[in-house]
């Protein structure tokens, strides 16, 4: 008998049995008049956890960006410096320019997710009467189509001084930032210290089913949230979504530094029968080494739906008793590697790749749920 493990992406978890319990016991209210008491104390939670004064619960990491966009750019004739390889450039669908009508200016990403800073500089705009007005700057952190990757703590610093002489606001896309803080053992206040603006994502690699959060100034957050109604992301009684988060935040944020070993096992030539070595080291995205940064999500989305079960892993030989849901829950994206593992029985479990890279991995787990070896 085979099992399906999906390990397209950390957006599949599904919320545990803890998450549930809150969400259907969570103390709820109309949001919208700020009255929802779990969603109050979330975004009280999420803005000490990120040492700003206020938060805001929206749906998404996308509706947190593009309300940064909108908040920061707020002339007409804006534009935002971005990253070419940023998610804000490459995966939401250009809202920057058709919802907000700001402009995204990219610089190039360099392999560790940086830019060059003589650069940004460079291409500051404003003076001009025939010039857009550069009003924001943004980064990703951890960087996802770089592979993961950390940025260094000195580099944020330097762009935030750099924003700051110039009066630009500086945004960070962290929906992975708690990987960041993990990999880095530094609280993720520290990271986003010289940040005006940081988006953090509930739903990715954390296990809660939805919802992200955008912290700031309490000005700031007054005016994102007068653009989250227009956007239509007030949604009254989301209690029972912040319930969810909560517990992500206390119970699985945690975790995420035994996600990286388990990550980091796995691209230290434990990837059987190809020879090939991980590129990333840092946090819980694992790319092959000759795979250009982006091809991972490119693959994946170029392939029709009908073949969709040949990008999941495909689990053989499962020996001891264990139904679909209580396989692996994962946290990758695509070729990358992690594994967070729920309840099992003891059972070697061989795992078969047949379209992303041709590998075969064994992992044997005790009673304990401890992965012992490959």
């Amino acid at each position: 008998m085979a099992y399906i493990v999906d390990l397209r992406s950390d957006t599949v978890t599904k919320p545990t049995e803890s998450m549930k319990h809150a969400m259907v016991n969570s103390a709820v209210g109309d949001d919208v008049f700020g009255e929802d008491p779990t969603v109050n104390a979330l975004e009280s939670k999420v803005a000490n956890l990120l040492g700003k004064q206020a938060a805001l619960f929206v749906p998404s990491g996308t509706m947190a960006n593009l309300i940064a966009i909108m908040v920061h750019c707020n002339k007409r004739g804006s534009e935002a410096i971005v990253g070419n390889l940023a998610h804000i450039y490459k995966y939401e669908q250009g809202g920057a320019a058709h919802v907000a009508g700001v402009l995204l200016s990219t610089v190039q990403n360099k392999p560790d997710g940086t830019f060059d800073l003589q650069e940004v500089e460079n291409r500051i705009r404003g003076s001009d009467i025939h010039e857009p007005i550069t009003s924001m700057v943004a980064i990703e952190n951890t960087h996802n189509v770089c592979g993961g990757k950390v940025l260094p703590l000195q580099w944020i610093d330097e762009l935030s001084e750099l924003c700051k002489r110039h009066s630009i606001p500086l945004h960070m896309d962290g929906a992975r930032l708690l990987n960041a803080s993990a990999y880095l053992e530094v609280p993720a206040e520290r990271i986003v210290r010289g940040c005006d603006s940081v988006a953090l994502c509930f739903s990715k690699g954390l296990s809660a089913p939805v919802g992200s959060a955008i912290v700031g100034s309490c000005h700031f957050i007054q005016q994102a949230r007068r653009m989250r109604k227009m956007l239509g992301g007030g949604m009254r009684q989301s209690g029972v979504l912040a319930a969810a988060a909560i517990v992500a935040l206390d119970e699985i944020a945690p975790k995420l530094a035994l996600d990286h070993k388990r990550a980091q096992r796995l691209g230290k030539g434990r990837l059987q029968d190809t020879g090939r070595r991980g590129r990333n080291r840092e946090g819980d995205l694992l790319q092959r080494q000759d795979d250009p940064p982006d091809s991972a999500h490119r693959d994946i989305r170029q392939r029709p739906l009908a073949r969709h079960y040949e990008d999941h892993l495909r689990v053989q030989g499962a020996r001891g008793r264990a139904s679909a849901d209580q396989l692996v829950h994962t946290n990758t994206r695509h070729e990358s590697w992690s594994c967070m593992f729920s309840s099992y029985h003891s059972t070697s479990i061989y795992l078969y790749v047949p379209l992303v890279c041709d590998l075969q991995i064994k992992f044997v787990l005790d009673r304990d749920r401890k992965l012992l070896f490959f």
